[in-house]
């Protein structure tokens, strides 16, 4: 991780794409969907092996998510003052690729300080916005939320 060398502007208030989280003694985080295109690699990477963390321990658990953690924090990751040195290739988003990205990352915020703590505390607070972001679904339904006309505004002719 390294000081930008430009910071970048945080929207106030918050846009839709953006969100905040707090992480243990780290403080407040601020994320970004990425393109659809580059989520939707991710969801697919981490739908594809959300079910082979079962019957292991929670230690066990929480190990074979570092890969996904990485991935979700450096695929979202909008600090204003840090940036991380390990970039996503937008070119190589197959899940090997994104598995290697995601302990690469990992790594990155290791070495800077976040432990396995941490690095779930990441997982959990971003995945749920990424899915909500992504999820066609819940825009359509956003969309089409709407509340009953007034009573007196009904007319019967």
């Amino acid at each position: 991780m390294k000081a930008r060398v430009k910071p970048l502007s945080i929207p106030e208030p918050l846009p839709d794409r953006y969100w905040q989280v707090v992480i243990g003694d780290h403080g407040q985080h601020t994320f970004r969907h990425p393109y659809y295109g580059v989520a939707s690699a991710v969801v697919r990477c981490l739908i594809a092996h959300r079910e082979e963390d079962k019957d292991l321990s929670p230690q066990a658990t929480a190990e074979r998510m570092l890969p996904f953690c990485g991935l979700v924090a450096g695929a979202c990751w909008y600090d204003a003052g840090r940036e991380l040195e390990t970039q996503l290739d937008l070119a190589k988003l197959e899940d090997a690729d994104l598995i290697a990205y995601g302990h690469a990352v990992c790594e990155e915020l290791q070495d800077a300080g976040y432990t396995l703590l941490d690095l779930i505390e990441l997982l959990g607070g971003i995945t749920p916005e990424l899915y909500k972001r992504q999820s066609l679904l819940s825009m359509a339904l956003a969309r089409s939320a709407f509340s009953e006309a007034p009573r007196d505004a009904l007319t019967l002719s």
